[in-house]
């Protein structure tokens, strides 16, 4: 993940979430969505995830939203919910925004079982801004490291065509 991000752009993210310790906390978390409905949680931000994620799954992108902002808000799994945001911005074809959640969830936790996805849509969405070298770059990394992913077969095919 070297070309994804700095030692001091890590720090920044790191500060800005108020990360400090391996502590779990402990958070209130109150989202409001476009149809007034009003989610409120303290601690059960698991429900909220999930709701999150099924709106999501079903295109209900404006709702989703701020779920997942709300989830990062309270330190619930960030990473997870920056993936999802990454998704809907690359599904809108907002492709710098993509890229700006695909490399904070990616920061977070790179182990994730979201990750050849993740490193195929940053790769894509490198290509449609038009940096080639970055778009190369994720390709190659994702053949490397899942080659026998679905995302990797993909990958081959897209790198080729830039060649």
């Amino acid at each position: 993940m070297d070309q994804f991000v700095t030692i001091k752009e890590f720090e920044a993210l790191k500060k800005s979430l108020n990360i400090k310790s391996s502590k779990k906390t402990q958070s209130n978390v109150s989202v409001k969505s476009d149809n007034a409905e009003k989610i409120s949680s303290t601690g059960d931000n698991a429900s909220i995830l999930e709701e999150a994620k099924r709106l999501f799954k079903i295109d209900y992108f404006t709702n989703a939203i701020p779920m997942f902002e709300g989830l990062i808000a309270a330190n619930y799994k960030p990473a997870e919910s920056n993936y999802y945001l990454g998704e809907i911005w690359y599904y809108r074809k907002d492709y710098d925004k993509a890229i700006s959640y695909f490399k904070k969830s990616a920061l977070l936790y790179d182990k994730a079982d979201w990750m050849p996805s993740l490193l195929l849509h940053s790769a894509i969405s490198f290509e449609k801004t038009g940096d080639f070298k970055n778009a190369a770059s994720f390709y190659e990394t994702l053949m490397t490291n899942y080659p026998e992913s679905k995302e990797a077969k993909s990958a081959d095919k897209n790198l080729s065509k830039l060649n």
